[in-house]
């Protein structure tokens, strides 16, 4: 009703507070909420130089802090570089926390010659204010600090790391194309359609009826076209073997570089064991077709039942394929205007790091989504039989929660397909957990997970993705 009626939202009392730093103070969540919805000032300080964030995290209330900054707040100190005794001093000075313990800190900091790497290695809060000349503040004020500090370091280091990724991006890209390959691959397919078109000619002006054009077979082809195409099989074979050594090596090692941004990809969230969610939604449901009988979107009469619970999956999969299409378009959104990963609901404990928009995929946005085709059912039948023999070896179940699977066809789950491209190994890390979330992956549940970064049995060209 306040607000309503124009109430001044950034009105403080005579030491500073807002109704923002009083609500952070007491953990009260929707009240943070609503007043940042309304405008008020997130990053206004009190006397004591505390801010609503600030004063979150000195309370250890997570789910403040989590409001704040999916709102835009942040630490006065997030840009400095720390390194010697003098930045050490001008780290406390810009976050004017207890601005009248400052010169106290500036002296004992001078004093102990405390430079960067001291400041990063103290182990906790307490040892922090005994350093810093200031114990008498008690433990609040030394979690408070010890917090920004180790948050800090992660961040100072996170772009010390992601300096000059960019270029290197490009030097990567450039080891990947092989001008003197595509020039030989060029005139090689130039040689095969002259060859090819030296044998197919005559028969066509000729609309197969003079003597000659009667004796292009396929044989004839072959034999003709075969040094040709054992020289592209050549090149390309030692182009792939060139792709999947040291490309791969380079580009693998561009992303470790960025230590921090990499590291999340090591431990992605472990799918829940669910067997339900290996399967179709709709499994163990007959489509209303009785037993025995052809399915009416079959193409085999009855004769390949798999072929037609698969086809009838396919035409499913068209009904659902513009409703998926736009489901991904709006994730990729999210994820594209986020101000943070607390924007998207993800805890700043875990991806603290801020989105690096130097890194940024091909369509110059951080993530670049494209839609695949819809899975055939021919080749969605080679899983099938897979499957069929699995279950027929006792290695896959024939029943989920006590019911029976009336298909293979039904383990047979990726016929509708995206890709989302990044350049940033953080965000494949903040993706993977945005599907996670049911309130931005509103009507999206991930069934199953291979993180090919890790698996060492793959080759090195194929670890480079999240299945």
């Amino acid at each position: 009703v306040l607000c309503s009626q124009g109430a001044n939202l950034n009105k403080s009392n005579n030491k500073g507070w807002t109704p923002l730093l009083i609500a952070a103070q007491m953990g009260h969540k929707d009240v943070v909420e609503f007043l940042c919805s309304q405008g008020a000032n997130i990053n206004q300080a009190n006397e004591n130089g505390d801010t609503p964030l600030t004063m979150a995290i000195s309370f250890q209330r997570n789910d403040v802090e989590q409001v704040l900054r999916a709102h835009g707040a942040f630490i006065p100190t997030d840009e400095l570089v720390v390194e010697t005794v003098d930045d050490v001093v001008q780290f406390f000075k810009r976050l004017n926390i207890r601005p009248e313990k400052i010169p106290q800190m500036e002296k004992k900091i001078k004093e102990d010659s405390i430079d960067a790497v001291e400041l990063f290695a103290i182990p906790d809060g307490k040892t922090m204010l005994t350093l810093l000349g200031v114990s008498e503040m008690g433990g609040d004020w030394g979690v408070l600090f010890y917090r920004l500090v180790k948050n800090h370091e992660k961040i100072q280091l996170d772009r010390e790391q992601t300096y000059g990724a960019k270029e290197r991006a490009v030097e990567a890209l450039k080891k990947m194309d092989n001008k003197s390959v595509r020039r030989t691959l060029y005139k090689l397919q130039r040689d095969f359609f002259r060859d090819y078109i030296q044998l197919v000619l005559p028969r066509l002006q000729t609309h197969g009826q003079d003597e000659i054009s009667q004796k292009l077979t396929k044989g004839r082809v072959e034999e003709t076209l075969k040094d040709t195409v054992d020289k592209i099989r050549e090149e390309a074979s030692k182009e792939e073997s060139r792709l999947g050594s040291e490309v791969i090596e380079v580009c693998l090692e561009k992303y470790k570089a960025l230590k921090e941004r990499w590291s999340l990809l090591e431990h992605l969230p472990v799918i829940p064991s669910d067997k339900s969610r290996n399967c179709q939604p709709i499994a163990n449901t007959s489509f209303g077709v009785s037993e025995g009988e052809p399915s009416p979107f079959g193409s085999t009469n009855g004769k390949n039942p798999n072929l037609e619970r698969l086809e009838h999956l396919v035409f499913l999969s068209r009904g659902f394929a513009k409703f998926f299409e736009r489901q991904m378009e709006l994730i990729t959104t999210k994820v594209n205007n986020a101000k943070n990963p607390q924007a998207l609901g993800l805890h700043h404990d875990e991806y603290m790091l801020p989105f690096n928009d130097n890194l940024t995929a091909t369509g110059g946005e951080r993530a670049n989504l494209t839609m695949g085709p819809i899975k055939k059912a021919e080749r969605a039948l080679k899983k099938a039989k897979e499957y069929e023999e699995e279950m027929n070896r006792g290695d896959k179940d024939t029943e989920i929660n006590g019911i029976q699977v009336l298909s293979p066809a039904d383990y047979v789950i990726d016929f509708l397909r995206c890709t989302i491209e990044v350049e940033d190994p953080y965000l494949v890390a903040v993706v993977f957990a945005v599907l996670l979330k049911e309130e931005v992956a509103t009507c999206l549940q991930i069934c199953r997970a291979k993180n090919k970064f890790m698996d060492k049995k793959l080759p090195r060209h194929i670890q480079t993705n999240v299945l």
